[in-house]
C-alpha cells in the first residue's frame, strides 16, 4: 500500500519549517508589526522593484486584469495591494494583525481597496461569501500559507488564479556579519523550508498544473547606522518574545564598527519562487 502523496508532501513541508518557536498569532504579529514595517522601510527601494516585477508578471499571464477581484492574504503594509489596485477592479487586504492593517490603511488609499483583520483560517468561507469569490488569490511571504490546509482554502476561495511568492534563499551581508561576530553562529542562505517545492507537488497531485518562475534580486545600498536599524535586525532574528536590550546594543556596536562615514553597505541577494496556478 503506497503512501498518500499529499500526506507525504505535507509531512515534508512541516518537517522543513524553521524550528524557531514562533507562533503565528494576532498577539505575536501585533508585537512584530512595527519592527516588520520599519525593516521593510530600510529596504523599500529593493522591495519596490520586486513589487513591480510581480504585478507585471501577473498582468502578462492574464491573472490580473481590469475586471479582477483580488484578495491579498497576509497583506502586511500593503505594497502589493497598492500596486495591484492600479489595475484590478477590487482588492481586499487581509491580515491577522490589526496594527499591520493600520499601516496598510495609511499607505493604500485607493477607493477600490477594502480591509479585513482576521486569521485566514478563521474565515467562514461559505458565510463570508468568499467561496469561489476571487479572480486572484494573492499570497506573498506569509505564514498564512503553511501547508495543505492553507493550499486547499486558497483554492476554495478562487474562481480564477492563485499566486504564491516564497523565498528559495536569501542572503544579507549585514545579517551574516551579525551571525558570525555577534551571535557566534554560522550564517546560512537557506531560509529553512521547502514550501514552494511541496506546494507545487501538492497542486500537481490535486490535478492542477502550476508553473514556477524564479526571480533573483541583488541590491546594494548604504544605510545610516542607528539604534532603530540595530533593533530592526534584532527583531528579524529573534521572532518570539522580547528582544534583549544587550543584543540590540551589541548589534549597534557591531554596525558602528564596520560603518564608514556613519553608514553600512547592505548587500542583499535573494531568489524567490513565483507559483501560479489556475482553478
Amino acid at each position: 500500500m503506497g503512501i498518500d502523496p499529499l500526506e507525504y508532501f505535507e509531512t515534508l513541508w512541516q518537517d522543513s519549517v524553521p524550528k524557531d518557536g514562533m507562533e503565528h498569532t494576532k498577539e505575536v504579529w501585533n508585537n512584530m508589526a512595527k519592527y516588520w514595517f520599519d525593516f521593510s522601510q530600510h529596504k523599500k527601494e529593493g522591495k519596490r522593484d520586486i513589487v513591480c516585477a510581480v504585478v507585471d508578471f501577473l498582468k502578462q499571464k492574464g491573472a490580473l486584469t481590469e475586471e479582477s477581484k483580488v484578495i491579498d492574504i497576509g497583506c502586511g503594509p500593503g505594497e502589493y495591494a497598492s500596486e495591484m489596485a492600479k489595475t484590478a477592479k477590487e482588492v481586499v487586504c487581509s491580515d491577522i494583525s490589526d496594527i499591520m492593517i493600520g499601516f496598510c490603511k495609511d499607505s493604500v488609499t485607493a477607493d477600490n481597496v477594502s480591509f479585513i483583520c482576521t486569521d485566514f483560517f478563521d474565515i467562514d468561507i461559505e458565510k463570508s461569501g468568499y467561496k469561489n469569490g476571487f479572480d486572484l488569490v494573492f499570497t506573498s511571504l506569509t505564514p498564512a500559507v503553511s501547508g495543505l490546509d492553507s493550499v486547499k482554502r486558497i483554492n476554495e476561495i478562487s474562481c480564477g488564479y492563485c499566486f504564491n511568492q516564497s523565498f528559495v534563499y536569501r542572503q544579507d551581508n549585514i545579517k551574516d556579519g551579525i551571525d558570525i561576530h555577534v551571535r557566534g553562529v554560522e550564517p546560512s542562505t537557506n531560509v529553512g523550508n521547502s514550501s514552494c517545492y511541496c506546494m507545487f507537488n501538492m497542486l500537481w497531485n490535486m490535478g492542477y498544473h502550476p508553473e514556477i518562475t524564479y526571480y533573483t534580486q541583488f541590491t546594494n545600498k548604504e544605510i545610516l547606522v542607528s539604534a532603530d536599524l540595530a533593533e530592526s535586525y534584532a527583531r528579524s532574528i529573534i521572532k518570539m518574545g522580547d528582544v534583549d536590550v544587550k543584543f540590540i546594543d551589541d548589534i549597534h556596536k557591531y554596525l558602528k564598527s564596520i560603518a564608514k562615514d556613519g553608514a553600512v553597505t547592505v548587500k542583499n541577494e535573494a531568489k524567490l519562487a513565483w507559483t501560479l496556478w489556475h482553478i
